[in-house]
């Protein structure tokens, strides 16, 4: 049996916290323990986009970063308990959601892309609407 996959290796810095792959396949974000998301590019082998803000600090070695459904956005709670939503194609952030009162360490997106679900260490999760 013969196969056609193909490798593709990528030097990423830091302690890596979680990676999640764009729905089309050609991008990858990636958080980590320097305190920042980055979005590769499998096309040109490289990353094209750093997302930081003031105030953001991934909390803990299971901090998950996702794409929203539409590739759009980006997101992910911080230890200051806020959620940190960028824009994709700039970088730009768009908003931080605060609720949480401890680290936040995981988001999802509902399928259409209206919710955002957060969970913090203590346990407690958020069902944002009108993210």
């Amino acid at each position: 049996m013969r196969s056609d996959s193909s490798t593709n290796e990528i030097l990423l810095q830091g302690r890596i916290t979680s990676l999640d792959l764009s729905l089309d396949g050609y991008s990858l974000l990636s958080s980590s323990r320097d305190d920042s998301l980055k979005l590769i590019d499998f096309r040109m082998n490289n990353v094209v986009r750093t997302f930081v803000s003031d105030g953001f600090l991934i909390g803990c070695d299971w901090t998950r970063a996702k794409f929203s459904p539409d590739g759009q956005f980006c997101v992910c709670g911080s230890q200051d308990g806020g959620i940190y939503i960028w824009v994709v194609s700039t970088g730009a952030l768009k908003k931080v959601l605060r609720e949480h009162s401890s680290t936040v360490i995981a988001c999802a997106w509902s399928w259409c892309g209206n919710y955002l679900l957060s969970c913090d260490r203590n346990r407690n999760a958020i069902l944002w609407s009108e993210v």
